[in-house]
């Protein structure tokens, strides 16, 4: 994902709903389609590049079901315009949600500089880089993030 944000310059495609597509989402969403199915044989993948009608008619009826976002945040991305940008996947089983991960590899929170957030079904909260974290009584707005939006802009 760095090395083809770091280039000069990327590839950048416009998909039918017209929001664009990079050539790192293509090249992360069939590097994360062959994984995580050899990760859970018999699983699927429904994911941002990949999707079809058939993968989801499939989905609805086969256990565990991988959900991807290959770059979540593509705009701000490809325009190299901040670093609020990450791989977001989520694991079903029947339909329900078990297990889900962001990875954002330039974010920064507090301490942490590459962030990557994970919870289970099985586990209470969320780990950031493998710390749990939870909800504050302080209010630090100067390490807070209340949401996280593109800020490009395209005509």
């Amino acid at each position: 994902m760095l090395e083809v944000r770091n280039k000069k310059s990327m590839d950048v495609s416009w998909k039918k709903d017209k929001s664009i597509v990079t050539e790192a989402d293509v090249k992360i969403q069939k590097l994360l389609d062959r994984a995580l199915v050899s990760f859970i044989p018999g699983s699927i993948v429904i994911g941002e590049e990949s999707f079809s009608k058939e993968i989801v008619e499939k989905a609805k009826v086969t256990r565990y079901v991988w959900i991807v976002d290959p770059i979540d945040g593509t705009d701000g991305f490809a325009t190299r315009e901040g670093k609020e940008y990450g791989v977001a996947i989520a694991l079903l089983d029947n339909g329900k949600p078990i297990f889900s991960l962001y990875y954002a590899p330039e974010l920064e929170i507090g301490t942490h500089k590459g962030c990557l957030f994970e919870a289970s079904s099985d586990k209470d909260g969320v780990c950031l880089n493998g710390e749990r974290v939870g909800i504050s009584d302080k209010i630090d707005f100067e390490n807070a993030i209340c949401d996280i939006h593109s800020r490009a802009k395209y005509k």
